[in-house]
């Protein structure tokens, strides 16, 4: 199994725009599915008010990856790092990257759940790819919501946003599991 490639190779260049950036099958067939069986038993803890300004009721797991590929971690972890690390930030152009290639943050909502999040550093982009759930209608909650414009998770979803959004409440018993973090433009030198 290559364990380098994560990205479906039929996706192209993404053009950011002010509005939210959506970009559907990002990941390789069937790597989606891989993710959210090993994802879903790692241990999520509820949050009620998150660093940096941003607000919510919402369930997060940070963990690591280490650099080398270890047995004892399931193979869509390193497929996972290499996507978010490489291949993600390739999409937006030359000079894009992770802002924290050492962490990822995984996160869950559920009825209740909410967020408020605030600009993106300089420079920068939210991501949020869409693993598992988030597909009901806009009006049960749980979406990304920018000025005009709210758009749902759904597998397999990458979303770019760079302002300040919400994420709105959650009405209804469903789930939704995603990773989020900045694309930053720019070299880690510029920091």
């Amino acid at each position: 199994m290559n364990l380098k490639n994560g990205i479906n190779p039929q996706t192209t260049p993404i053009h950011l725009t002010k509005e939210i950036t959506v970009t559907n099958d990002i990941l390789m067939a069937g790597l989606t599915e891989e993710l959210a069986a090993v994802l879903r038993i790692l241990p999520l803890k509820p949050r009620f008010e998150l660093q940096n300004g941003r607000q919510g009721i919402w369930w997060r797991c940070d963990f690591a990856i280490p650099n080398v590929i270890d047995p004892q971690h399931p193979a869509p972890y390193y497929r996972l790092q290499h996507f978010l690390n490489c291949e993600a930030p390739e999409t937006l152009g030359t000079g894009w990257r992770n802002s924290n290639c050492e962490l990822i943050y995984l996160a869950t909502i559920r009825k209740g759940s909410w967020m408020e999040v605030p600009a993106p550093e300089e420079h920068s982009v939210w991501f949020y790819l869409s693993i598992q759930g988030g597909d009901w209608p806009l009006k049960w909650g749980g979406a990304i919501h920018l000025g005009n414009e709210t758009i749902g998770f759904s597998p397999n979803r990458l979303l770019l946003v760079s302002d300040a959004h919400e994420i709105t409440v959650v009405q209804r018993h469903v789930e939704c599991m995603f990773l989020f973090g900045q694309f930053k433009w720019g070299t880690q030198n510029d920091e």
